[in-house]
């Protein structure tokens, strides 16, 4: 068993070198889906939405997707890529603020320098 070492130790199942490489072909010999590009039409409709809910129920995804002549599972991404976005702008702010704050202390209490 020496290929036992180079096991991924969370993986219930160990698979042979062999059978890894054979994977990662079949995976890179796989034609890429091109990526969506949203009108703004779409996107405009797709925010008023996301505005309204963050969550989408399955009858009003099944209902834009007919509006805005894209399959359902571009509607359940696009909503899913916007709560991430959502997630990272309110990182940001809160890492801006708490930037802000610190280096406003600072300025009000220089360090004192040891006597």
């Amino acid at each position: 068993m020496p290929y036992l070492a180079s096991c991924v130790v969370l993986s219930p199942i160990c698979h042979k070198p062999n059978d890894q490489l054979q994977r990662r072909k079949r995976r890179e010999n796989r034609i890429r889906r091109q990526r969506t590009t949203f009108t703004s039409e779409q996107t405009l409709k797709l925010e008023v939405e996301y505005n309204r809910s963050e969550y989408i129920s399955r009858p009003r995804r099944y209902e834009l997707a007919e509006i805005l002549n894209l399959s359902e599972s571009q509607i359940k991404i696009w909503f899913q890529n916007r709560r991430a976005k959502e997630k990272r702008i309110e990182k940001a702010h809160v890492d801006h603020q708490m930037r802000y704050r610190d280096s406003n202390a600072e300025l009000s209490f220089p360090k004192r320098k040891n006597q």
